[in-house]
């Protein structure tokens, strides 16, 4: 009997979050309910919609998001039987390696000649981490979705007010081109949902279809390499005073795939590690601008944007031995490290500005349980 793919999520995901005996989830009081993003399906061009009670909101999803990834964290230590010294990320725990490299602008467009896309033909020093989704140490075989996360040093100012770090452009990117939920609300409710496992989150899946649908689609494939998919800001920039984008990194060179042995629990890190070792790896970055504010939506993240893609800059990393010591794990990754001219936008940006503070935050505290 062949089985639906939709109901074959289910159970994929049922281990994807601490079950609700270790999640605790009805600990932190209600959430403000009525916020609404429709209006922003009104918008002009390079605007974004802030709901009246939105900033009440991200401060309340800030404590919940802090709880359940201080519940991942420990999950994490648990399973790694380290107790004391590593502070586990409460997103993208599981790194494949860090890399240094080159990122060289290479943009022809003038109207793009803002932030880190500046100055043509300048080389600035990366480096990058390549890493799972799930915030849960897992088998590489497991359903998820991966990261690629790159600091740009000695990008130019002046940089946002409240940046974590100054002189830095931070690059945020997932392997899918759009988000599986709708906008923050729903991504609160997504994760609530999980963190209380159990019949809440299978519940939550068939009230969400097309939520679910969307990441089945995402992580039933497996790729052979972290070094040769696709990845995608997902969420948007104001990139100068005047337009709105969306970035992207593809791979230059896609490695062989019958390398890959995807039989392993870890066999993305030794890909990588063979890969980077013997080879170059290259990311060509692009941008999308926004052309029309409904088909391209600021504030709705399942939305894919259809513009084309223009050409700004080259990521290159000469061959090296992949980095998965302290260093690599104590690089934090702020989409609001960021220079005034690639100010993030859209609601999933700024409740980015409140959550990543608070779990990067976390992570120098003592990480043992309480």
């Amino acid at each position: 009997m062949r089985v639906h793919p939709f109901l074959v999520l289910i159970p994929m995901l049922w281990a994807c979050v601490p079950s609700s005996e270790d999640a605790n989830s009805q600990s932190s009081g209600h959430f403000t309910r009525d916020l609404d993003y429709a209006p922003a399906e009104r918008l002009q061009l390079n605007e974004e919609y802030l709901p009246p009670q939105e900033r009440t909101y991200l401060l309340q999803a800030t404590e919940r998001f802090r709880i359940i990834h201080r519940q991942q964290q420990q999950a994490n230590s648990r399973k790694a039987g380290d107790q004391t010294s590593v502070i586990w990320r409460g997103m993208h725990a599981k790194a494949h390696g860090c890399l240094q490299g080159t990122f060289t602008v290479t943009r022809e467009d003038a109207d793009l000649a803002f932030g880190v896309f500046k100055r043509q033909n300048v080389s600035y020093s990366v480096v990058a981490r390549f890493s799972n989704g799930s915030g849960l140490l897992q088998s590489d075989q497991e359903a998820d979705l991966h990261g690629l996360a790159i600091k740009i040093y000695g990008s130019e100012g002046p940089f946002m007010n409240d940046a974590p770090e100054l002189g830095v452009q931070d690059l945020l990117m997932t392997s899918a081109p759009v988000h599986h939920a709708r906008d923050i609300v729903q991504l609160m409710d997504f994760t609530e949902a999980f963190a209380a496992g159990g019949l809440t989150k299978a519940w939550f899946l068939v009230r969400n279809p097309l939520l679910t649908m969307t990441l089945l689609r995402q992580v039933r494939q497996k790729p052979s390499s972290v070094s040769s998919i696709s990845y995608w800001s997902r969420a948007v920039y104001r990139l100068g005073p005047h337009q709105m984008i969306k970035y992207r990194a593809t791979p230059c060179i896609v490695p062989d795939p019958e390398q890959a042995q995807h039989h392993d629990d870890h066999y993305l890190s030794q890909e990588l590690d063979r890969h980077a070792t013997e080879n170059w790896i290259c990311f060509s970055i692009s941008v999308q601008k926004q052309l029309h504010p409904q088909s391209e939506p600021v504030e709705n993240y399942q939305v894919e944007w259809k513009t084309p893609s223009l050409p700004v800059a080259r990521v290159e990393f000469e061959p090296q031995t992949p980095d998965r010591s302290q260093t690599c794990e104590r690089l934090v990754f702020n989409p609001w490290n960021a220079s005034q001219d690639m100010e993030p936008v859209g609601n999933f940006n700024r409740a980015r500005r409140y959550i990543y503070k608070a779990a990067a935050e976390f992570r120098r505290l003592d990480s043992s349980p309480d």
